[in-house]
């Protein structure tokens, strides 16, 4: 019997490799594993892959947690070892459950496989955690190097994917394994990556997005929460990881801003850096309407325009009134609810290449935060 993860939304890691060896070795052995890592990096298609290992050598998967605690603490409680229980998103579980859970890493000789993100962190799930890593250490599941990124295109495609590619993908996904399948799949179902364009591919081609590919990133955005969805725009038009900037421009304080970060690294569309995925940036700044739906306002505490170049140019203009409001209102960024976010036209394009994009601003070096403030909303 062989233990295969399902690659088509993962990057399975060496230790993947190990426990896959020691499920088909030994079914029966009690085993406690924590899987955890930012969202659309394989946690899932990882415990799947677990489930079909125990069932394939017979051992009962029980997946729903409630039928799990209603076994604890019951006189039937002696033939839950016979069981693997695997629970999935477990960030999302409450203080019981979470307890419950802990209580069962605690039966020697139990299986239990937890997967989950690293936020929202709670003391239940620290406790758990810990139970769980007594004696083995997490599966930590992330973004993607190049290397692990060349032989996954090179999987998806049947053919030794070229270094430009690879440099490509990575510098658009940043590794997120959940879309590179994504972009790398639309790319080659549209003929843009067929084997013969893979094998002329220029050093310096453009590739354009297909439009499915950007409806099933327009879903996950609009799906985000909206201290989410504000942090990511808010990263995306600033320079850098400046925690500073974003904090002025959502009108949150340092323990805020900390919090934000990492709800949206959470997600996988922002590197443990701080960068949003560049795609995701490129298509959020695509679905937010310049004028209609997003405010950033001068805030009466900041006495300098941010479109003022200097203070002294400062006081020789007038604070504009217009998109960017007037002094007196707020200075934090409302993104519009994700029912409001505008519609991707079938027409339009986004490109991913050195090829500048109508509507989006390309070059070698980004541009500084009042001068994007600028051209956004003159666009």
């Amino acid at each position: 019997m062989a233990l295969t993860v399902p690659r088509q939304r993962i990057g399975r890691p060496t230790a993947a490799d190990t426990l896959a060896g020691q499920i088909v070795a030994e079914p029966d052995a009690g085993l406690l594993l924590d899987i955890t890592g930012p969202g659309g990096c394989g946690k899932t298609p990882l415990l799947e892959a677990v489930a079909r290992g125990y069932i394939d050598a017979g051992v009962p998967v029980i997946r729903d947690l409630g039928q799990a605690v209603d076994l604890i603490g019951a006189e039937e409680a002696e033939g839950l070892p016979g069981a693997a229980v695997l629970i999935d998103d477990a960030q999302r579980l409450d203080a019981d459950s979470l307890a419950r859970l802990e209580q069962l890493a605690q039966v020697p000789g139990q299986r239990l496989t937890v997967a989950h993100r690293r936020w929202p962190a709670s003391p239940a799930l620290t406790r758990l955690g810990t139970a769980l890593t007594a004696r083995r250490p997490p599966m930590v599941l992330g973004h993607l190097d190049r290397p692990a990124i060349a032989a996954r295109i090179s999987e998806l495609l049947g053919t030794v994917c070229p270094e430009p590619l690879a440099k490509l993908m990575y510098e658009q996904t940043a590794g997120l394994p959940v879309l590179l399948d994504q972009l790398v799949t639309g790319l080659r179902d549209s003929g843009q990556l067929s084997a013969d364009a893979v094998r002329q591919l220029a050093p310096r081609a453009r590739l354009d997005v297909p439009a499915g590919v950007r409806e099933q990133l327009r879903y996950v955005i609009e799906a985000l929460p909206a201290e989410v969805r504000n942090l990511l725009f808010a990263a995306t038009l600033s320079t850098g990881n400046d925690t500073g900037t974003l904090s002025r421009l959502l009108e949150l304080d340092g323990p805020e801003v900390d919090q934000a970060l990492q709800s949206a690294q959470a997600t996988g569309l922002m590197t443990d850096h701080g960068a949003v995925v560049p795609l995701v940036g490129r298509l959020l700044l695509r679905l937010t309407p310049a004028r209609s739906r997003i405010r950033c306002t001068v805030s009466c505490r900041y006495p300098v325009s941010p479109l003022a170049s200097s203070a002294a140019s400062s006081r020789r203009r007038r604070v504009p009134t217009g998109p960017l409001g007037n002094p007196r209102r707020s200075g934090a960024i409302n993104l519009a609810s994700p029912g409001a976010l505008t519609p991707l036209s079938s027409e339009g394009s986004l490109g991913i290449g050195p090829r500048p994009v109508a509507g989006v601003r390309t070059g070698a070096q980004p541009l500084p935060l009042r001068r994007r403030y600028q051209s956004f909303w003159r666009r």
